[in-house]
């Protein structure tokens, strides 16, 4: 879906040409303001996923999100494949695919 076309959808303000640039700078910049605060940017992507994760189940949203659970063994590797998981305030489903 185009930036405009999502911008509209969620009735947010037009994209102006220096929303659009405030944008571009705030997610080139994001991996700098990441290693001000943390020291790495590897903690970022953690904290980005957990972040929208609380946030799904503290709105029950029940949304879809891909959560990586620890398997004892498939094909006799010991792994953490992805899974769909389903988040509520009630409960998680999560179903391995």
């Amino acid at each position: 879906m185009p930036l405009e076309e999502a911008a509209a959808h969620r009735r947010a303000p037009p994209l102006t040409d220096a929303v659009q640039a405030r944008i571009d700078e705030d997610v080139r910049r994001a991996a700098y303001r990441i290693i001000e605060g943390k020291g790495a940017t590897y903690y970022g992507i953690g904290a980005g996923g957990l972040a929208r994760l609380v946030a799904a189940i503290g709105g029950d949203e029940r949304s879809v999100h891909s959560v990586s659970i620890m398997t004892p063994e498939v094909e006799g590797i010991a792994t953490c494949p992805p899974c769909p998981c389903r988040a509520s305030w009630a409960k998680a489903v999560c179903r391995a695919t």
